[in-house]
């Protein structure tokens, strides 16, 4: 039984420690953190509020982007493979560019940003595009 009491012992003196040091407060002078009430609401997910700061969450609504024309050849490979990144019109904005421009663009895709974009793909997606600017070919924009 001696070593039960020396342990009880040992539990009491941890205790008293403890409500010792919740009374004195904690040593940088600072009064104790709150904890939270559980039962009280919780607060508007839209804000939130701790240490003097606010935070506000607010929406935004981005506008459709409009999807590359499904009767262009390869228009599905391109979207499969560029418009996780790219906005198809954001695409179509481009200035006219060459063969040789486009696929060091794509390749510049793969090898610097690691674009995931599949051998048999690049060809398909040089293609469209291409051919996507086509009506643009006649009239390339020009700067003032």
């Amino acid at each position: 039984m001696k070593g039960l009491s020396g342990m009880a012992l040992g539990l009491a003196a941890i205790l008293i420690a403890g409500i010792v040091l919740l009374m004195a407060g904690p040593p940088n002078g600072r009064p104790p953190a709150r904890v939270a009430d559980v039962t009280s609401p919780l607060p508007d997910p839209a804000s939130i509020s701790a240490g003097g700061v606010r935070l506000v969450s607010a929406g935004i609504t981005l506008p459709d982007d409009v999807s590359p024309a499904a009767d262009a050849p390869g228009a599905d490979v391109f979207e499969r493979n560029c418009t996780s990144c790219h906005s198809a019109s954001m695409v179509r904005a481009q200035p006219v560019l060459t063969a040789a421009q486009w696929q060091a663009t794509i390749t510049k895709m793969r090898e610097a940003y690691g674009a995931q974009v599949a051998d048999r793909d690049v060809p398909v997606i040089l293609a469209y595009l291409l051919a996507r600017q086509a009506p643009q070919q006649a009239q390339p924009a020009t700067r003032p």
